[in-house]
């Protein structure tokens, strides 16, 4: 990436996500919540340096990891 460009939200089908609809799809996130449960949860992803060298530093590597990476976590 060029300095200063941003990187999208990402989900499992999508690449491109707006940082409006993330935060819409968050807080509507409550069906099962009590009312002081959070809403959210941040998980990071920090892959090996061996990790690193296979996924040659590419948003793109990086992006398709984290989602096999979330088929074993979900």
């Amino acid at each position: 990436l060029e300095e200063g460009a941003k990187e999208h939200f990402f989900n499992q089908y999508e690449d491109a996500i707006k940082p409006e609809e993330v935060v819409k799809e968050i807080d509507k996130n409550t069906a099962k919540l009590k009312k002081e449960e959070p809403k959210f949860y941040s998980i990071t992803v920090s892959p090996s340096k061996y990790e690193l060298q296979r996924l040659q530093h590419s948003s793109n590597d990086l992006q398709r990891y984290t989602r096999e990476l979330m088929k074993d976590y979900v």
